[in-house]
């Protein structure tokens, strides 16, 4: 459908080939199929594997993404995970060498040891929660490992100069903050 092949099951499509594809590529919410419509709600494991995609467009109904899903997409140079994702897997965007910006959602908890290796181009990693979940998520700050100089965003202002971690946040993930250009940072006792 469109170029992209998906499995379809109760009403719910999962997107398993676009590796196909390039230029830019837009995931649709939903697609029909012999009368019957079924919501893209994941993007399967190796979906877009190697495709030559230079932009990948993801619906808001998607909540899962697999092993994978976007490794060694060495044209892709954007790309904007919705809101409803909570997890990311081993190498769920690895290899994406051209992949300068990424936006991530609020809710997402856990980032795979794997999940972004190979990004060296990474320039900008975008968060749309607060400081408080950035600091609890497990794992994505390894993001900031990657490229020379990454600039994170947190809410929509850039982190750098003095940065007071919130009351009542408990931990801060590995690496939350590598590489900021942070002068002073004041933590709360509950740290």
């Amino acid at each position: 459908i469109g170029g992209i092949r998906y499995a379809l099951s109760d009403g719910v499509a999962t997107v398993f080939d676009g590796t196909a594809l390039t230029d830019a590529v837009i995931v649709p919410a939903s697609v029909t199929y012999a009368g019957d419509t079924y919501t893209v709600t994941a993007i399967g494991a190796y979906a877009f594997y190697g495709s030559e995609a230079e932009s990948i467009a993801l619906p808001d109904s998607v909540t899962a993404i697999g092993v994978s899903a976007f490794g060694g997409c060495y044209n892709l140079t954007e790309l904007y995970i919705p809101d409803g994702v909570t997890e990311l897997p081993s190498m769920a965007v690895a290899w994406s060498y051209c992949l300068e910006r990424i936006s991530l959602p609020a809710g997402l908890v856990h980032c795979d040891f794997e999940a972004f290796f190979g990004l060296d181009n990474l320039r900008e990693v975008e968060f749309r929660g607060t400081l408080a979940q950035w600091c609890a998520a497990d794992g994505i700050g390894r993001l900031l490992t990657r490229g020379s100089t990454v600039t994170l965003y947190i809410d929509g202002a850039a982190v750098a100069g003095e940065l007071v971690i919130p009351a009542g946040t408990t931990r801060i993930g590995e690496n939350a903050f590598y590489g900021c250009p942070l002068t002073r940072v004041t933590m709360p006792d509950s740290v």
